[in-house]
């Protein structure tokens, strides 16, 4: 038996190495080399910052439509210069060459890609390049060259596929987007920033999502930093209508952002909205021209006409990150100004069908209709028909409710169970746990979060006791329900908490 386990174990170590050296072999890999030399050099940076005290930065949520004040140099500066460098070393090469970068161009598209450029050219030609190599044939591009001043004119020139509007004067991204939309075929426009990186799937997951779910007027993605760190993976929108991106800094592969969800807007770096919608609402209100709150304007009108506004983990991109923005001082005039525009227009909504900051990011992650969150803790160390059934039809239940659901699953060995992947593409977060204390860990994490527990019977069952005490603080004193082999108990939301719906 122990032969057989080691010459199992190196036959799956001789295959892993053959997928690994197909990998570094593929074209992709090499494309995508200084993304990665990037990420390690910034990485080095913020390791050495990090180490002395004078280096130690706050770190501010952040957001497409939230703008930093500070004016000290943050730590991604080097490596965006490094990275602003290999991207003008490729560029270089390319115009000094005859090759020429082919785009899409359907006569039927599914996706018509936006992109708004004034100068830059050295980080179009990296998304111009990412969409050359991943999106769909059934797509077409649209270029607004708000009267650039560098080489982008040429290199331009040297695209074929691609819809170019020249404009005789910078009309910035709002302005440049409604005029974009006008030569637009297809059924879903994408808003797609031109400093950012496609990675393989994005445009057909988010698609795809639109194409399923009628009610979905919009859709977002996951948006990461140079160095792999999440920017966003959704937006919040707070009560005083500053905004917040979900997660920014965090590991982009933690179970928290692998979900999809409904929010309250996506960055406009990458939201893809059905272009039916888009010309109904009259494309992106200039009264917030040039820039800042436009794409949080929309999302807001998006749901106001009956339609909802979702995350999209498996649609991800690279995003340089502030590459457009010509002055920080100039740059946080025009976002108090229209900040206080928002304000005016939304006062009401926000009061009644948005959180507070103190609330925290986590119960503002997902719009839901139903108050409270729901834990389905399966803690049995084996798996049955029954089990599944159960916490099968706990999901579908609690999702026409409209509840938010997180699975925790007590996950020691790689014992087969439920289709992970299609809960988190249904909306439910899915969190694995090898040991007992990292189940507790993750409560202790989430106190107060959860109001109503449901627990799969084991010998574990005791673990039930301290989920039910980390959920929250005004809990039905000992009430339990026995549904099968599950143990259900209840907790109240905290006083005065409701659905952030049901107050609009």
């Amino acid at each position: 038996m122990a032969k057989e386990n080691a010459d199992a174990a190196q036959r799956k170590m001789a295959d892993l190495e053959r997928q690994l050296a197909d990998v570094q072999a593929s074209t992709s890999w090499r494309l995508t080399a200084p993304l990665r030399a990037v990420g390690y050099a910034l990485r080095s940076v913020i390791s050495r910052r990090r180490a002395t005290p004078e280096g130690q930065t706050r770190s501010e949520p952040a957001c497409d439509t939230e703008l930093a004040t500070s004016q000290r140099r943050h730590p991604e500066d080097e490596a965006k210069q490094e990275f602003r460098r290999s991207c003008s070393n490729a560029l270089a090469a390319f115009l000094a060459g005859s090759t020429r970068l082919a785009l899409p161009r359907s006569a039927t598209p599914r996706v018509s890609v936006i992109i708004v450029v004034h100068n830059q050219a050295e980080l179009t030609f990296a998304c111009l390049e990412s969409l050359a190599r991943e999106a769909p044939l059934d797509t077409e591009v649209i270029i607004v060259n708000n009267a650039s001043t560098d080489s982008t004119s040429a290199l331009l020139k040297r695209i074929d596929g691609v819809c170019v509007v020249n404009a005789s004067e910078n009309l910035h991204f709002l302005r440049g987007v409604n005029r974009a939309s006008l030569e637009a075929r297809g059924r879903h426009l994408l808003l797609l920033n031109n400093d950012t990186i496609v990675a393989p799937g994005a445009i057909k997951a988010a698609s795809d999502r639109l194409d399923q779910e009628p009610d979905l007027g919009a859709v977002g993605g996951m948006i990461l930093r140079l160095d792999g760190t999440l920017q966003e993976a959704g937006c919040i929108t707070w009560r005083d209508g500053h905004c917040e991106g979900y997660g920014r800094g965090e590991h982009p592969e933690s179970p928290a952002f692998a979900f999809t969800r409904d929010v309250d807007y996506c960055s406009g770096a990458f939201l893809m909205v059905r272009r039916q919608v888009f010309e109904a609402l009259g494309g992106l209100d200039e009264v917030f021209a040039p820039a800042y709150f436009e794409e949080v304007d929309l999302c807001m009108r998006i749901r106001a006409a009956g339609f909802r506004v979702g995350y999209e983990p498996r649609a991800q991109i690279t995003h340089f990150e502030y590459g457009s923005v010509e002055s920080s001082a100039s740059a946080k005039a025009l976002y108090d100004r229209n900040h206080v525009t928002f304000v005016e227009r939304y006062g009401s909504v926000l009061r009644s069908a948005h959180l507070d900051p103190t609330r925290g990011a986590l119960a503002a992650r997902a719009r839901t209709p139903h108050p409270g969150a729901v834990l389905l803790l399966d803690g049995a160390e084996d798996v049955g028909d029954e089990t599944d059934s159960l916490f099968r039809d706990a999901f579908t239940s609690l999702r026409l409710a409209g509840t938010a659901i997180t699975y925790l699953r007590l996950a020691p060995t790689d014992r087969p169970g439920m289709e992970e992947n299609a809960l988190r593409r249904s909306g439910i977060e899915v969190v694995r746990a090898a040991t007992l204390s990292e189940i507790r860990a993750f409560l202790a994490e989430r106190e107060k979060f959860y109001s109503l527990v449901i627990h799969s019977a084991s010998k574990n069952v005791h673990l039930v006791d301290e989920a039910i005490a980390a959920i929250s603080s005004t809990l039905i004193k000992d009430e339990a329900i026995a549904l099968g082999r599950a143990d259900v108990r209840r907790g109240r939301p905290a006083e005065g908490e409701e659905s952030r719906e049901d107050r609009s």
